[in-house]
């Protein structure tokens, strides 16, 4: 086959705590058995002294025939902002884009088999691999992402060891650690030279590209190979101000777009999630202004029709006493099902095989 030409897209924010990991990230890149690609590197006004590191290390590859581009914001844009800019530099004549986080490194033979599977089907919108923990590779990171109908994201196998996937199976979305988009799917499903809402900034991302691509016809699925390594958070940090503040407007936002069933208990839920985060006084104001500007994001985005049928991707559902116990007892969505309930979905329910 003739190798299409792919766009990897990179995004730098004060990495400086772990910049072995960045460099480690972008070695694996230079070294990607693919024989038509290029590198976009988008630094989001970084201000540690990172942004040389990753323009060194470009410029050097660049001088060994690497082809790559490096863009210097003087703002941070954001996961959503700073991907557009990438999206938009990208090469016109490549067929697919990649999302590569700064803490995930790829295997080199990984770009060669995902572009493999989005040949062989048109109707594939986009895909990923197994991704596994960066200082553990025997432990998986995730093999795919899932929404469950109070719009909780779950990585699908987080935690176990082995190979966890036999064969592809479809999911809600993949993994923007590392994950690849058919070009005219994104155009098509998002519209106009974007990957994301520009407002969003982060937490309102890849699940809803997910969902807007299955939305537009197309499908998404996960393959059974080891496709890179992941240091999950290594930007944002775990329960920061700034991830719940983001997390839990992209929530509200989503929860006004989408036709979930039972809306009165999701409401429900997420009434009392902002009741728990006003709870801690450092939270209070976060979470009312969360909750109020993504109401009003939510509502200007279904005003301009961007209503999604959530149905329409393969999504955990629950019954109402799934969504009560995750309402009083505050439950995981793996507790609310039980890993051998959540099992049993794989192999014949909502979370399917390919072919």
């Amino acid at each position: 086959m003739g190798w299409p030409r792919v766009s990897i897209l990179w995004l730098n924010y004060n990495s400086g705590r772990f910049l072995d990991v960045v460099l480690d990230s972008l070695r694996g890149v230079a070294e990607l058995d693919y024989p038509d690609y290029e590198l976009v590197v988008v630094d989001n006004g970084s201000t540690d002294g990172s942004n040389r590191a990753v323009r060194e290390f470009v410029e050097r590859w660049r001088g060994r025939g690497g082809r790559a581009k490096f863009i210097q914001l003087d703002r941070n844009l954001g996961f959503t902002g700073g991907n557009n800019v990438a999206f938009r530099a990208r090469d016109r004549e490549s067929k697919y884009v990649v999302l590569l986080n700064n803490d995930a490194v790829p295997e080199p033979g990984s770009l060669r088999t995902l572009v493999e599977y989005l040949e062989r089907d048109g109707r594939l919108g986009a895909c990923q691999g197994v991704v596994v923990k960066y200082g553990d590779p025997s432990v998986v990171d995730t093999a795919g992402d899932f929404l469950d109908e109070l719009l909780r994201p779950m990585a699908l196998f987080e935690g176990r060891r082995g190979q966890p996937l036999s064969r592809p199976i479809y999911i809600t979305y993949p993994d923007g650690s590392y994950s690849i988009y058919r070009v005219e799917a994104v155009r098509r499903a998002v519209g106009g030279e974007r990957l994301f809402d520009d407002w969003a900034f982060a937490y309102f991302d890849d699940n809803v590209l997910g969902l807007r691509l299955w939305n537009a016809g197309y499908r998404v699925i996960s393959v059974p190979v080891v496709a890179g390594r992941h240091r999950r958070s290594a930007t944002f940090g775990w329960a920061s101000p700034f991830q719940l503040y983001h997390a839990f407007k992209g929530k509200i936002a989503l929860l006004r777009i989408t036709n979930l069933r039972r809306r009165r208990l999701v409401w429900a839920f997420y009434a009392k999630v902002l009741a728990r985060h006003t709870l801690v006084p450092q939270y209070a104001r976060l979470a009312w202004k969360a909750y109020i500007d993504g109401w009003r994001l939510g509502g200007r985005l279904a005003k301009a029709g961007a209503v999604l049928d959530i149905y329409k991707a393969p999504v955990v559902k629950l019954d109402a006493g799934d969504i009560y116990m995750a309402l009083f007892r505050r439950a995981s969505l793996l507790r609310v099902l039980g890993e051998e309930r959540l099992l049993r979905l794989i192999r014949g329910g909502v979370l399917t095989y390919v072919g």
